[in-house]
């Protein structure tokens, strides 16, 4: 599926990355989601949290191989995104030399 780890990789947000996961996540049968959901945990994505959440269930499940690597490249990701909103700001907040503010 590696349609879907392009799609992850054109994010520029991190509500894209969500939106993605939550589609990918979709597509998994409950009965292949079994072994993740213990029969009782809720699968949700609808921020960046639930897909820590999420990665970090399935460090514990490692039929779901394929879920897992999904779910990894997701997180790393958002880091990424995050990082660069960072860079981008402290850059906005640099002065600049030779700019008089007066």
């Amino acid at each position: 599926m590696n349609c879907w780890h392009d799609e992850i990789d054109r994010s520029l947000t991190e509500s894209d990355v969500v939106r993605s996961a939550r589609d990918y996540l979709a597509l998994w049968a409950p009965a292949e989601l079994m072994p993740l959901t213990l029969g009782w945990r809720e699968l949700k994505v609808e921020d960046a949290a639930d897909i820590a959440r999420v990665k970090a269930w399935l460090t514990e499940t490692p039929q779901l191989r394929e879920l897992a690597a999904y779910f990894w490249h997701a997180s790393a990701r958002i880091e990424e995104i995050r990082r660069s909103h960072l860079r981008l700001a402290s850059f906005a907040a640099a002065p600049r030399a030779g700019v008089s503010l007066q």
